[in-house]
C-alpha cells in the first residue's frame, strides 16, 4: 500500500512497494528472477 501527495509522488512510491515486495518474494523463494512470471499485484484506486 502506498500513497503521495500527488500522482507522480504515489505512482514513485508504488514503485518502491512494488520493488520491495518483489525483493521479500525472492528472498523467501516465492519468486525466481530469472522465469518469466506473471502475477496479480493488486488494485489501483485513484
Amino acid at each position: 500500500m502506498s500513497q503521495g501527495k500527488t500522482i507522480d509522488e504515489a505512482l514513485t512510491n508504488v514503485k518502491e512497494a512494488i520493488k520491495g515486495w518483489l525483493k521479500v518474494e525472492e528472498k523467501h523463494g516465492k519468486l525466481d528472477v530469472n522465469e518469466s512470471t506473471e502475477m496479480f499485484l493488486g488494485e489501483v484506486i485513484v
